[in-house]
């Protein structure tokens, strides 16, 4: 179960200079909102944000003016709605913006389909994200057209082929991002491009987009948030010493990693309100009555929040080995240590507390486990 995460503009430390301009000015238009609010809002530290420009909205159009000292990376909000540009990078020149139509849907199936939105102009900043923008427009549009014919058949055999064609239009995108990128590899719009396109990445395929850019787009807010997770990754990954950490058992006691002795460990991040994880439960149960008598032991880290349900869930599952949390959901201390950002999620270690895989499920976990323990 993916992780949902909500990216807001981050400014932190911005950088380089902007434009003789005295201030910005964005031009808007959106055909769905007629009266109301847009607002220009930037993330001022981990904590805060700043709205730095208001406007309203009048007869479906506004205009946001202002003015700042440095490349600052915004988001364009429209109050009371769903639309929005999740990226601006707002220097003193002048922007406009078309808002799209979204697409019509009734009983959960598209009946017409939506328009793209359009942004354009800026400073040099903005070129590239303009070009980047472009592209997920379009390909956005391209996938509504698809859900459009899943939705609209029967056929299971079609909505396979739909499925396959979906994966590669989408692989394509990045495809196409990481052209735009290579060609422009100062540009602080490369820098959130790798870090939106990348944020489920492991180690080596972060490191490899990393190493794409330019010192500038590195010291830019995104290419730093790429290099701490690129830091944090490197510390789990597969070779690397599992970090050690005490957390409290369902009765209250405390556990600590690498003060269990086994031939092979298994650490399972999973919650009770985790569907996938709940479904790949009696596996991991199979593997545990297979192995466990041959050296094998699971530490179970739930990110659950209520000690209730996660109790019950591993009542439910016959989940026969060690558990712990913190009942902090995501913000959980161990989460955050191994860099987990989706669940289920595995760690495999073997006696010396040496990562040596992650993320085996089913047969593959089964296999590995036979590898070492038969």
């Amino acid at each position: 179960m993916k992780k949902i995460l909500l990216i807001a503009a981050v400014s932190g430390s911005f950088f380089a200079a902007c434009n003789s301009r005295t201030g910005f000015t964005v031009n808007g238009t959106i055909e769905s909102v007629t009266e109301g609010k847009a607002l220009l809002v930037a993330r001022v530290d981990n904590n805060t944000v700043d709205t730095i420009a208001i406007a309203p909205i009048t007869n479906g159009a506004f205009t946001l003016e202002g003015t700042v000292k440095e490349v600052t990376p915004a988001i364009l909000v429209i109050e009371g709605s769903r639309a929005r540009v999740n990226m601006i990078f707002i220097e003193n020149a002048e922007f406009t913006v078309k808002f799209g139509k979204d697409p019509r849907t009734e009983g959960g199936k598209i009946i017409e389909q939506g328009t793209a939105t359009i942004l354009k102009g800026g400073g040099q900043e903005q070129k590239v994200q303009n070009l980047l923008f472009a592209l997920q427009q379009e390909y956005s549009l391209k996938n509504n057209e698809l859900a459009t014919l899943f939705y609209s058949t029967d056929d299971q055999a079609v909505k396979d082929s739909l499925r396959k064609v979906s994966g590669e239009m989408n692989e394509e995108l990045k495809a196409k991002n990481l052209e735009i990128i290579k060609a422009n590899p100062n540009a602080f719009a490369s820098a959130y491009q790798i870090y939106m396109d990348n944020r489920m990445a492991g180690y080596e395929q972060l490191q490899s987009q990393l190493d794409l850019l330019g010192e500038k787009a590195k010291a830019s807010t995104f290419g730093k948030m790429i290099t701490e997770r690129a830091a944090a990754l490197a510390a789990v990954a597969i070779g690397q010493v599992a970090p050690d950490f005490t957390i409290t058992t369902p009765e209250g006691d405390e556990i600590s990693l690498h003060g269990i002795p086994a031939k092979v460990k298994l650490i399972d991040f999973w919650a009770s309100w985790c569907g996938p994880c709940r479904g790949e439960n009696p596996n991991v149960v199979k593997a545990y009555a297979e192995y466990h008598p041959k050296g094998l032991e699971i530490i179970g880290v739930s990110l659950d929040t209520d000690k209730g349900k996660w109790i019950e869930a591993i009542k439910q599952d016959q989940l026969a080995w060690k558990h712990g949390s913190d009942l902090k959901g995501w913000d959980a201390a161990v989460a955050k240590l191994y860099s987990v950002n989706a669940i289920p999620h595995t760690v495999l270690l073997d006696e010396n507390n040496k990562i040596i895989a992650k993320n085996l499920r089913g047969d593959a976990l089964k296999q590995k486990l036979a590898e070492l323990l038969d």
